[in-house]
């Protein structure tokens, strides 16, 4: 139970952290977002580097830069991270959702 409460407490404080903040490629997404909750919850954790990228043209290009077809992939090669289907997501899982953005196609959300 200990540990619920330090979760909720910790998404607590990142949730406020992050939405005061205006959505801007490369600066302020999703990606960036996601990034930011694993290390919040595992500083130690091995991540890929983002390449830089400024619009959504340029997201695609370090996404695929970075060996990944898609958002999916990219969660894929953290090594600390587990794919889990959508009707196992917990409190704290990082989510990819549909996205109407015709070159991204999904999202990620917390």
């Amino acid at each position: 139970m200990h540990k619920v409460i330090e979760l909720v407490s910790k998404l607590t404080a990142f949730r406020e952290k992050w939405e005061s903040k205006r959505p801007r490629w490369g600066r302020n997404d999703c990606v960036l977002m996601a990034h930011d909750w694993v290390k919040t919850l595992q500083p130690k954790a091995d991540l890929p580097n983002i390449p830089k990228y400024k619009c959504e043209e340029t997201a695609v290009r370090a996404l695929k830069a970075s060996g990944a077809d898609n958002l999916a992939d990219l969660l894929d090669s953290v090594s600390c991270l587990e794919r889990v289907s959508v009707g196992e997501a917990w409190l704290g899982d990082i989510v990819e959702v549909s996205s109407d953005n015709p070159l991204i196609k999904t999202a990620l959300t917390i």
